[in-house]
């Protein structure tokens, strides 16, 4: 029960870094630009090309919940914004 508690405290509490370490190596949730530029590139390829699985692992890495939500949204804000200047 305590964990439980420790889990729930833990995303509730807002980070700028994320401090996930998701059990299937998912990896770490995007807190930059240029990371969420990478994330996004990789759910379009999954998307064309890949296992569903790999696509499921990836959206999970944009929507999940992270202690870190409101920097990875900046971040993918940042990633959006480059995209139109080009």
């Amino acid at each position: 029960m305590a964990q439980h508690a420790e889990t729930i405290a833990r995303l509730y509490t807002p980070a700028s870094t994320c401090p996930c370490s998701p059990g299937d190596d998912a990896g770490a949730h995007p807190v930059t630009a240029d990371d969420a530029a990478r994330l996004l590139a990789a759910v379009a390829r999954a998307r064309r090309t890949g296992p569903p699985e790999e696509l499921n692992r990836l959206v999970a890495l944009l929507l999940g919940p992270c202690p870190a939500a409101s920097a990875r949204a900046q971040a993918l804000r940042e990633a959006a914004e480059r995209t139109k200047r080009r």
